[in-house]
């Protein structure tokens, strides 16, 4: 069993999910002057594919440093079949799983638009139920909380609650004191 899996995020998810005017302010994937990559959330810096979803990667990529690519990312990072497929090769039975690419907006290790919070962690939270339940024996989501009240980490965890095949929950260890 691994206890700390990484579920990647799809490239469109928010783009297709949050409200419209909180598209800008949602995580994107952009294409960086290498040629490779990266994710970018609001105005943060953005974070090379390199860095998130590095599994898999040839050792040719890795010595040549050649950029990622979206296209070039294992499915299973991302695709629950493809996912389980991933952890038959490598024997893992079961993967409990926590976010990928906006890991550090919740861990509060970047700012961003106090109003894309919440809903940026409830598409994230819907995703992981949807995603888990492929498989939920073998894929364990840990939804996120957010940290701007304990009202609202509050809410959201009687939301997340109600979520087939959420099997926990995910507080980072600072909490959001900026708002």
């Amino acid at each position: 069993i691994s206890a700390d899996d990484h579920l990647q995020e799809p490239v469109t998810l928010w783009e297709e999910r949050l409200p419209r005017k909180l598209v800008p302010s949602g995580p994107r994937l952009i294409e960086l002057e290498s040629g490779g990559h990266a994710f970018q959330i609001g105005d943060t810096p953005p974070k090379p594919l390199d860095v998130l979803v590095a599994a898999g990667q040839s050792i040719e990529q890795k010595r040549e440093k050649i950029p990622a690519r979206w296209e070039n990312v294992r499915r299973g990072f991302y695709e629950p079949e493809a996912r389980l497929a991933d952890m038959d090769l490598d024997s893992v039975w079961a993967s409990v799983m926590y976010p990928n690419m906006i890991l550090d907006m919740v861990m509060n290790q970047i700012d961003l638009d106090p109003e894309a919070k919440l809903p940026i962690l409830q598409v994230y939270n819907n995703h992981m139920s949807e995603f888990c339940s492929f498989d939920p024996n073998r894929l364990i989501g840990y939804a996120l909380l957010p940290t701007q009240s304990p009202e609202q980490a509050a809410l959201e965890m009687e939301r997340v609650r109600k979520l087939d095949h959420i099997q926990g929950v995910l507080l980072p260890v600072k909490p959001d004191v900026s708002d």
